[in-house]
């Protein structure tokens, strides 16, 4: 009953492609802006990376006015793109925070003999330091898609297709100003956590990994 009147079929899709889209643009684009403020020295590479940090602390509320009012002006209010744009940029800072470290502990060795071997820049990062770092990409990965497929508040405010709603948009269609439906609610969300365990299972090791990556020294 959860499935059918809480459209979770449409819902659950919708939630899938704005999570994945989010997690690997996000990640993608951390992983160069990383590899590049902790691997090369430049004036302004500090306030850079602060300025990047610094969306963490900056709470979406604060900014959902200015936001709305662009997606309107550009006709992207209503459409899952507007929340996937907002996932790709809003995911960036964390990925950025963790990645950095992890790029400029990496040995210079490495980079060094690629380079006498006539390795690119991009040579380098793609298939020396990039594999280097996946626990940290796991840990970023999985960190930004647990909130992003969690995300309720910007898909309440910018997304007012029915077909376009999200999974806690969904969910959400079983509370009413007299009557919730508790049971339907607990079973919606039961199926909504299946794909974040899975994926948990399946990266779980390197997100440890990540986390406990540089504890001992040795």
């Amino acid at each position: 009953k959860a499935w059918d009147e809480a459209n979770i079929q449409v819902t659950m899709r919708n939630t899938i492609l704005a999570t994945v889209i989010g997690v690997v643009v996000s990640t993608s684009l951390a992983c160069l802006v990383s590899y590049g403020l902790a691997r090369f020295s430049f004036p302004g590479r500090i306030p850079l990376r602060l300025a990047f940090i610094g969306g963490l602390v900056v709470p979406v509320q604060l900014i959902i006015l200015p936001i709305f009012i662009m997606f309107r002006q550009i006709h992207l209010l209503g459409s899952l793109w507007s929340i996937i744009v907002l996932y790709s940029v809003f995911g960036i800072p964390l990925g950025v925070l963790v990645l950095t470290g992890f790029f400029g502990v990496l040995p210079k060795d490495l980079e060094d003999a690629a380079r006498i071997d006539g390795a690119s820049h991009f040579e380098v990062f793609w298939r020396i330091m990039l594999p280097l770092t996946r626990p940290a990409i796991a840990a970023v990965m999985i960190l930004n898609g647990v909130w992003m497929w969690n995300d309720f508040f910007l898909g309440f405010i910018l997304i007012t297709k029915p077909d376009q709603m999200t999974l806690p948009l969904g969910i959400m269609n079983f509370r009413g100003t007299y009557s919730t439906e508790w049971g339907l609610i607990f079973a919606s969300v039961t199926i909504s956590i299946i794909p974040i365990v899975v994926a948990y299972l399946l990266l779980g090791r390197q997100f440890i990994a990540g986390l406990t990556a540089g504890s001992v020294k040795g």
